[in-house]
């Protein structure tokens, strides 16, 4: 197993709340974080330039808050570009195990319309993706469900939660008949 894990963030409640998650699972593996944040960048930034609204002091604020309680090291990258396309490169670059990411639970035709970052970063990771949404506030973590079916890309995904299961001491299987 790799010892990154990496977390986007845009310092919104739900990427902060990815991020104490991170560190739980983090202290377990033996796994350092890097935080990322990235500065969107579209067809006509040539017209108006690009500006980031993260700076040294955010990812300051957060090392010095989550630094203490994560075992492993705390870094940050600024990315610029598109969003789940960066923290895909970011992930492979850095060899991580893991992408821990918050979700505002975009759905439906918006969804469809126009798609959502955690749902692109999940759709095209290569490494496995845990998506929190921010009203599940951090807690222990005791039994994961594991939705498959007969596909590959689902019998995929068994390996990696098995992983996950034994880091948390999860013995418990759930089963779901359609």
């Amino acid at each position: 197993m790799s010892n990154r894990i990496i977390v986007p963030v845009d310092f919104s409640e739900d990427s902060v709340n990815a991020l104490e998650y991170a560190v739980e699972i983090a202290n377990r593996a033996g796994s350092d974080i890097i935080m990322v944040y990235v500065v969107k960048t579209g067809r006509f930034d040539f017209l108006r330039g690009v500006e980031t609204v993260a700076n040294k002091g955010d990812f300051e604020n957060f090392q010095e808050k989550y630094q203490p309680v994560l075992k492993g090291k705390l870094s940050w990258e600024v990315k610029k570009g598109v969003v789940s396309v960066e923290i895909i490169n970011l992930a492979e670059e850095q060899k991580a195990w893991l992408i821990v990411m918050g979700s505002h639970g975009v759905s439906g035709l918006m969804e469809n319309w126009m798609g959502s970052n955690a749902f692109k970063v999940v759709s095209l990771s290569k490494c496995p993706v845990l998506t929190v949404r921010g009203e599940f506030k951090k807690r222990s973590i005791e039994n994961l469900v594991l939705p498959i079916d007969n596909t590959w890309a689902s019998r995929h995904k068994i390996p990696a939660a098995v992983e996950m299961a034994g880091l948390f001491g999860s013995s418990k299987i759930g089963r779901a008949h359609v």
